[in-house]
């Protein structure tokens, strides 16, 4: 139970041993209430984005789906502490660690509670790397216009870069699931939305069109709008097809480098500033 009662939305009859203090800045209760605003922005885009069906979230191919969609703020705040909790579990303790008990106990609820939300572990862990797919979507819309003054090999480079160690940083997390769900958890993939209602792949797309206007005479055929769904959906598609079956190149030290070389070969002429493969 939480050490605030006013954090359940149920009344809990056994405190869990693992409770701590709210007042503790690293404990899950108060990283929860800290991401709690930021939470309810993003729920109603990730309602939409999950289905209504009824099938078990152990099915091979689907990834789970929460079980009871929090919608007061006590609620969600407990189950962004059992979020931040499986999150510091893998963490900290690795897969193997990641259990109902032990989340549960780390988040500082009954397994009750739990229950209340995620049917079990895989739809927790959905949970947690859905988050991290929308921080890191934000994240990149922050940094998008810094690019548009730089060479568009540099451009191309830093965004394959990013790409690269989203889907790196998201595997080394917990393998397993990711290589059976990245598509899913992809938020260019998935039916995410911006603030304006548009698909997050949409803006992703337009941006890079909008990038390559300013260098149509460096394009091999002078067409942005066929660059930007080349890189867009190219570079994309090559990373989860490297997830599917190759993932020891996502560790190779040099992946995002070959990446940017073959996609500026492809994209760029051969008379473009900087556009010589390195070495």
């Amino acid at each position: 139970m939480y050490a605030n009662k006013e954090c359940c939305e149920m009344p809990q009859t056994q405190p869990s041993p693992a409770a701590t203090t709210p007042s503790d800045p690293s404990t899950p209760q108060t990283k929860a209430r800290k991401s709690g605003s930021s939470r309810s922005r993003s729920n109603g885009a990730s309602a939409k984005a999950r289905s209504n069906g009824s099938k078990s979230g152990e099915e091979k191919g689907k990834a789970a789906r929460v079980r009871r969609v929090p919608r007061q703020e006590r609620s969600r705040i407990l189950v962004d502490c059992i979020r931040i909790a499986a999150a510091e579990i893998l963490k900290k303790d690795g897969p193997k660690a990641l259990t109902t008990n032990n989340i549960a106990a780390r988040a500082g609820v009954s397994i009750g509670s739990l229950y209340q939300y995620f049917a079990n572990k895989e739809q927790i862990l959905e949970e947690v790397f859905r988050e991290r797919a929308n921080r890191n979507l934000e994240n990149s819309r922050e940094w998008a216009d810094a690019l548009r003054g730089l060479p568009i090999r540099e451009v191309i480079r830093l965004i394959v870069e990013q790409a690269v160690t989203r889907h790196r940083e998201f595997h080394s997390f917990h393998p397993e699931f990711y290589q059976q769900h990245h598509r899913e958890l992809d938020p260019l993939l998935s039916a995410l939305e911006d603030s304006t209602g548009e698909s997050a792949q949409s803006a992703a797309v337009a941006w890079l069109r909008d990038i390559f206007e300013m260098h149509l005479d460096e394009l091999r055929v002078p067409d942005a709008r066929l660059a930007s769904v080349a890189l867009g959906h190219g570079i994309s598609a090559m990373l989860h097809g490297i997830v599917d079956g190759e993932q020891g190149l996502l560790y190779d030290e040099h992946i995002a480098e070959k990446l940017t070389d073959m996609t500026c070969g492809f994209l760029l002429r051969d008379d473009t500033p900087g556009n010589t493969p390195a070495h």
